[in-house]
């Protein structure tokens, strides 16, 4: 028999943790060890029951939610998070991205989504490529080079993650390197591009698809 999954649920409106928590209830596998509506109750359960997963939502009250969810990971790297938002925000989800986040759930999905993807996460399967936030992990991936612009395929990669709204921090998490290199390549784009700011450039990306 496989290891229960410990998961932690967090949301700032009680009625949505009880309606979570009765997802999961008698699902074989799955333990709900605690629950919360603020950032601190997120960090105070994590470190009193040491969970597996948590289910965190994406707009909470006292913290970023994304700041939340790097630190959560920085100081616990086995954990898996996912993440429940109320609309298909794609700079959201690569904000998520960008903090380890594993997968991204809406409000609107059906109890069997949220199982599924729950379980998924707990077996540390990838998110599906065909889902939103599959997508947008494909995307912040890419390194294709594009005929519309004179960009090596490493700067597309960052210009894509402008696109989304990124910081400079935080594309260097998604990417692995340093925030000196990220702003080099920033002001390589913006030159090449011949554009004033990262806005210009985003909204390019934006225009030409690439996000």
């Amino acid at each position: 028999m496989p290891p229960t999954t410990a998961l932690i649920l967090i949301h700032p409106r009680e009625l949505l943790r009880l309606g979570l928590s009765s997802v999961f209830k008698g699902q074989a596998g799955i333990k709900v060890s605690g629950d919360g509506s603020t950032a601190k109750d997120a960090q105070k359960l994590v470190k009193q029951h040491e969970p597996n997963l948590i289910l965190l939502y994406d707009q909470l009250d006292d913290k970023d939610s994304f700041d939340l969810a790097k630190q959560l990971k920085e100081s616990n790297p086995d954990l898996r998070i996912v993440m429940l938002g109320v609309q298909d925000n794609t700079t959201y989800m690569a904000r998520a991205a960008s903090a380890g986040v594993h997968d991204y759930l809406l409000e609107g999905s059906t109890g069997r989504q949220i199982l599924d993807t729950i379980r998924d996460t707990a077996a540390r399967k990838p998110p599906s490529p065909a889902s939103s936030y599959g997508k947008v992990l494909a995307s912040m991936r890419d390194r294709s080079s594009n005929p519309a612009v004179d960009l090596t395929p490493r700067e597309l990669q960052v210009l894509r993650h402008v696109g989304y709204g990124l910081s400079n921090d935080e594309i260097a998490r998604s990417m692995g390197i340093s925030v000196e290199t990220i702003k080099e390549h920033v002001q390589n784009i913006l030159r090449k591009m011949g554009v004033q700011d990262r806005t210009q450039a985003a909204v390019w990306a934006v225009k030409q698809g690439l996000v």
